[in-house]
């Protein structure tokens, strides 16, 4: 059995490797395969993984210490291993379908997206059709889902929903050119039309109000 301490000693024995590789990083203007392929065989990015799924389940405070480690090496390999450790939890706001989904494989996951809306939110017969353009997502070159955001109205109130999207279904463009933490590959990523099932589908709201299905 794994325990926080096992992560914690093997992301100090990680470091080293992290900090040699953070110029070509930023060069790369995204995590380089082999710090990613270092990130999943260690574990770390199972942290907040449900233990249903094969994860860690440990608490935010792990993640923390996780991520301050690896800041002091690189800070943008710090910024997308936070992303991918968070991204675990946050599937959480989606069906359990959904949630089988993403994990159906490995007990991580690689998802990338931000909260600005979509432009377009069109609902349709099972689901919904999205359209529209977010910037700032990082780790996008890696990811293998996205998340999008969109405003819906309903009994003439408005509602925030997220979209979780394979990678697909999602056109990513090379956008990230930037002085400082380059080495995050938080493109700009677009949607075009593409529909996304309900399941799919979840309420910002009711995750804020922890009622969401995970």
């Amino acid at each position: 059995m794994t325990t926080s301490t096992d992560l914690l000693d093997r992301v100090h024995e990680l470091a080293p490797a992290f900090a040699e590789r953070a110029q070509k990083t930023e060069e790369n203007r995204a995590p380089l395969d082999e710090t990613i392929s270092d990130l999943v065989d260690s574990g770390v990015l199972s942290t907040l993984t449900p233990k249903a799924y094969g994860g860690h389940e440990f608490d935010l405070g792990v993640a923390r210490d996780i991520v301050k480690t690896i800041s002091a090496a690189c800070p943008s390999t710090r910024w997308v291993a936070s992303f991918y450790i968070g991204a675990a939890w946050r599937v959480n706001i989606f069906t359990e379908q959904a949630q089988r989904e993403v994990f159906a494989n490995n007990p991580y996951t690689l998802t990338a997206g931000t909260a600005a809306p979509l432009k377009s939110v069109e609902p349709v017969d099972g689901g919904y059709r999205i359209t529209g353009q977010t910037a700032w997502n990082s780790g996008s070159v890696h990811a293998d889902w996205f998340t999008f955001a969109g405003l819906t109205v309903a009994d003439g109130q408005p509602a925030m929903l997220w979209f979780l999207v394979p990678k697909e279904d999602v056109t990513v463009l090379d956008t990230w050119y930037i002085s400082g933490m380059a080495g995050t590959g938080s493109n700009d990523v677009a949607v075009d039309s593409v529909f996304v099932p309900t399941y799919r589908i979840g309420n910002f709201g009711l995750a804020l109000a922890g009622q969401a299905p995970g």
